[in-house]
């Protein structure tokens, strides 16, 4: 009888974990979002001489990059990807706006981060 009832608990233990991950995963799409927009908006907006067209070009822009990130989420059954998809969209969130924007080195958990995605591409 307890195997039985370990047997069903399992799956259920392992999606509860996926879930979080993904809710995780889903935050640190948002705040990279919306730290990527200030930090647009501000430099757009400091500069006098960008016509209105190509702000609305680069606000377009900045949700297709969006709904790229949030496209790893498809991936949610490799828990390893999602985790350190998480950890470096996180990583970039927390740099300033000059980094963020005009960063030429990557963090250690977006290193990390395509090092797990390569492994998925080379299956």
């Amino acid at each position: 009888m307890k195997k039985g009832i370990l047997y069903v608990s399992t799956p259920l233990l392992f999606s509860s974990f996926s879930y979080a991950d993904i809710r995780e995963f889903d935050n640190a799409v948002n705040e990279l979002c919306k730290k990527t927009k200030v930090c647009t908006s501000e430099l757009i907006e400091a500069d006098s001489n960008i016509p209105p067209e190509m702000k609305t070009m680069m606000n377009s822009f900045l949700d297709e990059m969006c709904k790229n990130y949030a496209r790893i989420g498809e991936y949610a059954e490799n828990t390893d990807l999602i985790q350190s998809a998480t950890a470096c969209l996180n990583s970039m969130a927390a740099r300033s706006c000059n980094d963020l924007l005009n960063a030429d080195n990557e963090t250690d958990e977006c290193m990390q981060y395509e090092k797990v995605a390569n492994k998925y591409d080379n299956e």
